[in-house]
C-alpha cells in the first residue's frame, strides 16, 4: 500500500511541474516575438517642437509690445507734461492697445472758448485738432482745424470736468464717435497711402462712420509752423 501511495503522489506533481514549464516557455516565446519600440536618439517628440515654437513666437510679440509702448509714451510726452494727473481726471495713457478698426471721436469742450476736438487713431495715439466751429455736415464747407498735441487712445472714452487751474479746464462730453477709413491714394490713384505719410505731406482723405457725422472728409494743411493750421472739409 505504501508503494502504491508513492507512485500515486509523484504523477500529479510531475504533471503540474511540466505545465508550469510549458506556460513559462510560451511567455518567453511570446515576449521574443513582440518587437521592442526603438528609441530615436536626437529626435524630439512631436509635442516639444510645438511648445518651443509658441515660446519663440511669444518673445518677439512681447518685445514688439514693449517697443510700441515706448513709442506711444514718447508721442504723448507733451500731453503728459501739460497735465497734473493727481488733479485732473483725464487718462494718463502710455499703454498700446490698438483697435481692430481705427476710431475717431469728436468731443465738445467747453473750456475758456467753446470748441470741438476732432481726434483720429493713428499709430497707437489720437492725432488731434481743435475745431472752433465743429465738424460740418455741409458739402465743401471749410472749417479751421488747429493741430494740438497727440492724446492717448484712452482719451476717446473721456468725459468729465477738468478742474479750474488745470490745462484745458472745463467740461468735456463725447459729441460723436465711430470708425474711419483711410481713402487717400497716391497721385495715380493706384495704391492707398499710409495715414502717417499723408499727414506728413499735409493731405489726408478719410471716410467717417459715426452716429452724427458720416461721409468723406479732407484734412488739408495750409500753414506749417509751431501751430499747424488745417482745413477740415466735407467732400462727399
Amino acid at each position: 500500500m505504501a508503494g502504491y501511495k508513492r507512485k500515486h503522489t509523484k504523477r500529479p506533481l510531475a504533471k503540474r511541474a511540466a505545465k508550469k514549464l510549458t506556460t513559462r516557455a510560451k511567455a518567453v516565446k511570446a515576449a521574443k516575438k513582440t518587437p521592442t519600440p526603438k528609441r530615436k536618439i536626437g529626435r524630439p517628440s512631436k509635442a516639444k517642437p510645438a511648445v518651443h515654437l509658441e515660446v519663440l513666437r511669444a518673445v518677439p510679440e512681447q518685445a514688439q509690445s514693449k517697443n510700441k509702448n515706448s513709442e506711444v509714451s514718447s508721442l504723448i510726452n507733451e500731453y503728459q507734461k501739460k497735465r497734473n494727473f493727481l488733479k485732473t481726471p483725464e487718462p494718463e495713457g502710455g499703454n498700446y492697445r490698438a483697435n481692430l478698426r481705427p476710431i475717431f471721436v469728436i468731443q465738445k469742450h467747453n473750456a475758456s472758448k467753446l470748441h470741438y476736438d476732432f481726434r483720429i487713431e493713428v499709430n497707437g495715439v489720437l492725432k488731434s485738432w481743435a475745431v472752433p466751429k465743429g465738424v460740418s455736415s455741409d458739402l465743401h464747407d471749410k472749417r479751421l482745424a488747429v493741430a494740438t498735441e497727440d492724446h492717448p487712445l484712452e482719451y476717446a472714452n473721456f468725459k468729465g470736468t477738468i478742474p479750474e487751474g488745470e490745462y484745458g479746464a472745463g467740461t468735456v462730453i463725447i459729441w460723436d464717435r465711430g470708425y474711419y477709413e483711410n481713402i487717400t491714394h497716391d497721385h495715380d490713384y493706384q495704391q492707398p497711402k499710409a495715414v502717417e505719410q499723408s499727414l506728413k505731406e499735409g493731405h489726408l482723405q478719410i471716410r467717417l462712420q459715426g452716429k452724427k457725422v458720416k461721409g468723406d472728409y479732407l484734412l488739408q494743411r495750409f500753414n506749417k509752423g509751431k501751430k499747424e493750421n488745417w482745413l477740415l472739409i466735407k467732400i462727399k
